[in-house]
């Protein structure tokens, strides 16, 4: 199932064929196929800004969830500015795909990395994540994952965004159930 917020046929074909772990893609030191090329340095100047995701993009979100078997979902209530919302599902995962950033939840813990570096962060609300960094340590080979409350999430990136600003982002995630009461 495939549902479309603000993204042309073009990535949209790209994108389905995307590999499903981000960190298969990242492990042979290639570019995600599922980020667009990006020459640019990193930023420490993206504007944050807060979500709205529409009663329509939730509902379908919730019916993904059930269809998967996941119990928790947990959504980020921040991303950089003009980040709209492609939402896919794919093998007892939910992968939401934005327009500057990849998100990935599962029940299932993540496959072993090898050949990277890996930084471990404890984040504002507790929760432990790891940056995994390709060997040249660049911003565009890396992805930041984290587990909570019984789900796996991986975090990617296509903006280059500081490390303190994707963790940001993780720090926001609030639940599926609450974002829909909010609305």
């Amino acid at each position: 199932m495939l549902i479309l917020s603000g993204c042309s046929k073009d990535n949209v074909e790209k994108n389905a064929q995307a590999p499903a772990d981000p960190a298969q893609a990242k492990n042979n030191n290639k570019p995600s196929s599922l980020s667009p090329p990006n020459t640019q340095s990193p930023s420490q100047s993206e504007k944050l800004e807060a979500i709205k995701y529409t009663n329509e993009q939730l509902s379908q979100i919730s019916e993904l969830m059930e269809k998967e078997g996941l119990e928790n979902v947990y959504l980020p209530k921040l991303a950089v500015e003009d980040n709209p919302l492609t939402i896919l599902d794919r093998d007892n995962k939910l992968i939401l795909q934005y327009k500057y950033m990849t998100l990935e939840q599962r029940k299932k813990i993540w496959d072993e990395v090898k050949d990277v570096q890996i930084k471990k962060v404890i984040l504002a609300n507790g929760v432990t994540g790891e940056w995994i960094n390709g060997k040249d340590n660049l911003p565009k080979n890396r992805f930041f994952r984290f587990q909570m409350n019984g789900m796996y999430f991986i975090l990617d990136d296509y903006r280059n965004l500081s490390e303190e600003q994707v963790q940001t982002i993780a720090e926001s995630f609030d639940s599926l159930d609450n974002l829909k009461n909010k609305n």
